[in-house]
């Protein structure tokens, strides 16, 4: 749809541009036409609107009439840089559209020193003139003829630019799908790769896990080896101890009963026998199992032991097979396990086969009401923390005692042990390296001095297997970044042959549909320029069709006073025809008035001349007048001319042939 934007002051020429703008709605429709008073919407800024609307705008009429400057207490209003009028013309020059000045009511193209700068190139464009009385139509029409070829030409262009646009279009849709290809692929790709680095990992994990298994069974072979080595130790310790205690074998033997003295508790009784029962007399719990071999040699000391305090101490004990709670509760690592207990809580204990005078001290402090010794009840605290993994507070209560006692075996061996526990070889290393040469043989010690030597072992084989696998690791690494990079110039070199296929693939597509482009563009330009010659020939055929009814208007449209003024002009014209006509008839008897003066000559040549001259005269004079009346000048004036000079050269010898001859002579 064309767009018409029309520029004017309404001062100015409010009246005429209303009819511009009715014939052109008329023309072109009204939503074509763009009036800047009507159409500019309030509260926005004007100047805004306008460039939105002269952009949007295929021509721009500025109309010009003879107060277009616009007055303003005294000043022009062109000059104002806030003049919408000259905001408009403004804008249309600086975009280059094309500017048609309409001069009105007998106005012109103003002078350049008249304009300001920013308009001064209006002068340089054609314009046109509209007179609003009886050629307002004719001009009209022919601004009509003179917008169509632009107007034309914009919604060539416009359909042009729609094609490019729309070619424009198929193209960025065709990059995009292919950018969505390429971007699928590449997903995909980086989809394959995360697969095959999860796989990697995988197989990493499983190597470690590998691994790890194997340093855990390891480190449980280390630890059954520890064990095993504590064990050997116990059982030397047990047959030390055993035969200790081969001198009372027989006696404790003698003092067995039928019954055995130690009554069996279980879970359920437990707080009955022991815990309440401990309120009325201490109550030793021996912690057994039927498969300890130390615990039945312990047993029957233990009952020979109480039953000679005669009921001040009683004994129970509790299969930790059948009833683990209780021995879980109480921590117990190994049996067999002594416990004394005293007003509902435990007192005293042991752990181990002790001789026959170590549990004889041990029931006579429970018998006399006397409790352990500060220095027991602190390697009690320190082994129950060294058992629980309290290491810090087992350290610190191990070296406590052996600040008071530093030839404390257990005291030695505890604080060693914890040392290992913690993780410090060099202290412990240390320690056992100041332990006396009569204590180094004792068998905590020597459990101590083999729990470093294993720990040390473990250490040494840890730091060979750490290295192993470091370096097996790094091997692994370099293999897997060699691998890695093999994959990647593999995929890097099909992605790049993949790319280049894509781009000669695109490439075809892109010279194919260029081609269909051009060909429906060209096919669609023979069609527009078809439909433009017959939208002119049609147009053509309607200004005439226009033209004729137009004229057949104007006739009906005379007024009187154009009927009275042409009666006049008619009878003016007959008034000079009348005119004329007596002139060429006085013209033509004029000679015939100096035939009587001649007549009387007898000579007949004479007469004949007299009487032939006037004839031929009146010849030339009739011609004459036909030449004027008939609008033909350049003859008209060419007979007048002869016709003068032979009237007075035949006159100027009839004078002189009757003053030379007399009357009676002739």
């Amino acid at each position: 749809m064309p767009r018409i934007a029309i520029s004017y002051r309404r001062q100015d020429s409010a009246a005429i541009t209303g009819r511009i703008i009715d014939r052109l709605t008329a023309q072109y429709g009204s939503d074509s036409v763009f009036r800047d008073i009507e159409d500019i919407p309030l509260g926005v800024d004007f100047r805004e609107h306008i460039d939105t609307m002269l952009a949007e705008s295929n021509i721009a009429l500025v109309i010009i009439g003879k107060r277009w400057f616009g007055t303003a207490r005294g000043r022009k209003r062109i000059n104002d840089p806030a003049d919408p009028v000259r905001v408009e013309v403004e804008t249309a020059l600086r975009r280059r559209m094309p500017v048609i000045p309409i001069f009105v009511e007998g106005s012109g193209m103003p002078k350049a020193d008249e304009l300001p700068d920013s308009l001064r190139n209006l002068i340089y464009r054609n314009g046109l003139n509209v007179d609003s009385g009886r050629d307002f139509d004719q001009h009209i029409a022919r601004l009509i003829r003179n917008i169509d070829p632009i107007i034309a030409e914009a919604a060539r262009q416009a359909e042009e630019e729609k094609q490019r646009a729309e070619a424009a279009r198929l193209v960025e849709e065709e990059r995009q799908r292919a950018e969505a290809a390429r971007l699928v692929e590449e997903e995909r790709q980086r989809a394959e790769a995360a697969r095959l680095v999860e796989e990697e990992r995988q197989r990493a994990e499983a190597a470690r896990l590998v691994e790890e298994e194997r340093q855990r069974a390891e480190a449980a072979r280390l630890v059954e080896g520890e064990r095993q080595r504590a064990e050997a130790a116990r059982l030397v310790e047990e047959e030390r101890q055993r035969a200790e205690a081969a001198r009372s074998a027989e006696g404790a033997k003698q003092g067995a009963e039928a019954t055995p003295l130690a009554e069996d508790v279980t879970t359920a009784t437990f707080m009955t026998e022991v815990v309440d029962g401990s309120f009325e007399a201490p109550v030793i719990v021996n912690f057994w199992a039927p498969w300890c071999g130390p615990c039945k040699q312990l047993g029957p000391i233990l009952e020979k032991t109480v039953r000679a305090t005669n009921g001040a101490v009683r004994i129970v004990k509790l299969n930790i097979d059948e009833y683990p709670k209780i021995a879980q509760q109480m921590r117990i690592q190994s049996i067999p396990a002594v416990y004394a207990f005293k007003d509902g809580r435990p007192v005293d204990g042991f752990v181990g086969a002790l001789t026959e005078s170590q549990v004889k001290q041990f029931v006579q402090r429970l018998s006399s009401g006397k409790g352990p010794s500060p220095v027991e009840e602190a390697l009690t605290m320190a082994k129950q923390a060294l058992q629980s993994g309290d290491l810090k507070s087992a350290g610190a209560l191990y070296s406590q005692i052996l600040q008071g006692d530093p030839a404390n075996v257990e005291a030695l061996a505890g604080n060693v042990r914890a040392m290992i526990a913690r993780g410090d070889l060099a202290k412990a290393r240390q320690a056992l390296d100041r332990v006396p040469k009569e204590t180094s043989t004792h068998a905590e010690i020597t459990a101590a001095r083999s729990a470093f030597d294993l720990v040390e072992q473990e250490k040494q084989r840890a730091e060979e297997a750490r290295h192993t696998k470091e370096e097996k690791q790094r091997v692994e690494a370099a293999r897997q970044a060699e691998e890695e990079r093999r994959r990647a110039d593999a995929a890097r070199q099909a992605e790049e042959e993949k790319r280049q296929a894509g781009a000669t693939r695109q490439a075809e597509e892109e010279k194919r549909q260029a081609g269909a482009t051009r060909q429906a563009e060209e096919e669609k330009r023979q069609a527009e320029a078809a439909r433009q010659a017959e939208e002119k020939r049609q147009a053509r055929a309607a200004r005439q069709a226009e033209e004729g009814k137009r004229r057949a208007e104007e006739e009906k449209q005379w007024t009187k006073a154009e009927r009275r003024a042409l009666r006049l002009l008619g009878r003016q014209l007959r008034w000079h025809q009348r005119r004329w006509s007596g002139i060429g008839v006085a013209i033509t008897l004029l000679p015939l008035l100096f035939v009587p003066l001649t007549y009387p000559s007898k000579d007949p040549d004479v007469r004949a001349a007299i009487i032939y001259g006037p004839v031929v005269l009146a010849s030339l004079a009739s011609a004459t007048f036909l030449a004027v009346i008939s609008g033909r000048r350049w003859p008209a004036l060419v007979l007048v001319l002869v016709n003068t000079v032979l009237f007075l050269s035949f006159a100027l010898v009839t004078i002189l042939g009757c003053l030379l001859f007399p009357y009676q002579q002739l």
